[in-house]
């Protein structure tokens, strides 16, 4: 079953919908951040009237960062360029 994939796999911890440049990923865990503080800075939006948290700004900067691959740095680096 896909659910039992996606939240029983350590393996996994992201979880992608759509392709890019639509799509949505879901994070078990961020680099850099407790799920605790994350949370407590997400914000709140919606899309077609669906409710959902996400990162602010300047925590997806601390997650892409922890991350360090050379995507997220140079996403890091863009970030509001555009």
């Amino acid at each position: 079953m896909m659910k039992d994939n996606f939240l029983l796999n350590d393996n996994l911890n992201v979880y992608s919908f759509g392709v890019p440049p639509v799509s949505i990923d879901i994070l078990l865990n961020v680099k850099g951040l407790t799920f605790d503080e994350a949370f407590s800075h997400a914000i709140e939006a919606v899309w077609d009237k669906i409710p959902a948290k996400v990162l602010d700004l300047p925590d997806l900067i601390i997650a892409k960062q922890a991350a360090g691959q050379h995507k997220d740095l140079d996403d890091v680096v863009n970030i509001g360029k555009s």
